[in-house]
């Protein structure tokens, strides 16, 4: 017993000096403060080392997951490669909440810790990385598992928000989410829902004063700047899609002589194998040596 007493001690003044040591260089490196990190605690140590194993896992895990990717996409179907997008989501977030998270506690960028609550929050969606990838039928539920983890993660930060109006984390964090919720919320109604709920949210804060109005002013004109982007990235990308799809389904698919007519009456004739444009009025004689001339070739 006096032996593991004295080999205790032994630890704990080494940590101790350790710390000490780390203190008196960093702080003249880098003119960090004492208050801003943990020199002397042995805390620090072990967010340290907790720090430098999830970064590892999240760097082998990026590299091992490009390597997937790309044989999904070869070989698996459209759906397979869904699915597999959204078991990565999952083990990303996992792993991000809890990095970012130990680096908030190390530097104590928040006024009040909330390092348990969301290591936690960490693990749990970890272990439902896990699970997923083990059982076959949440992993063909994986869209709406994942949908659901990010509204109830979404409601947490919006509850911080509220009750933590020092904490400058669950702003970011909103904003952030907001910004990549185009790209994660699938299919485009979930996403217009999601919108509908931050602004209703947005202006409550407003209308029963549950945060300061500075900050649901920021709020609110950082969303609106978000959604236009957002919006404008939509329209693009709906735009090539009905491209795609018409070049795919008609000029390639079709067998039926096709005609389009653009807004300044330009008409694009289209027929399996041939592409032919003219440049026509909308009169009737037109139309009809047009059709002449078709029926010709």
């Amino acid at each position: 017993m006096t032996e593991s007493y004295s080999f205790f001690n032994l630890l704990t003044s080494g940590i101790t000096a350790f710390g000490n040591s780390l203190k008196s260089i960093m702080t003249k490196s880098y003119a960090l403060s004492p208050d801003i990190i943990f020199f002397n605690s042995p805390k620090l140590i072990i967010l340290g080392l907790s720090l430098a194993a999830f970064l590892a896992l999240l760097i082998y895990q990026f590299f091992k997951i490009k390597t997937k990717i790309g044989y999904f996409i070869e070989k698996t179907k459209e759906a397979e490669t869904a699915k597999k997008e959204y078991q990565l989501y999952i083990l990303f977030f996992g792993i991000a909440v809890i990095v970012i998270e130990i680096i908030n506690e190390i530097f104590k960028i928040r006024p009040k810790s909330l390092l348990v609550t969301n290591v936690s929050i960490g693990f749990f969606v970890l272990f439902v990385y896990l699970l997923v990838d083990k059982i076959k039928w949440l992993r063909d539920k994986i869209q709406n598992i994942f949908i659901t983890c990010f509204f109830i993660y979404i409601s947490y930060v919006c509850y911080n928000i509220v009750h933590l109006s020092n904490d400058v984390v669950p702003v970011i964090v909103f904003l952030i989410s907001f910004f990549f919720s185009y790209n994660i919320l699938k299919p485009i109604k979930i996403y217009w829902f999601f919108v509908g709920l931050t602004f209703i949210f947005l202006l409550s804060t407003v209308l029963f004063h549950l945060i300061p109005i500075k900050s649901s002013v920021l709020l609110i004109n950082f969303c609106i700047l978000i959604f236009i982007v957002n919006h404008v990235k939509y329209a693009v990308l709906s735009n090539n899609d009905d491209n795609y799809r018409f070049a795919n389904e008609i000029v390639q698919k079709g067998s039926s002589l096709t005609i389009a007519t653009n807004q300044k009456r330009q008409n694009t004739i289209l027929q399996r194998n041939h592409f032919f444009y003219f440049r026509i009025s909308a009169r009737r004689s037109y139309w009809l040596k047009l059709l002449a001339l078709c029926k010709r070739k």
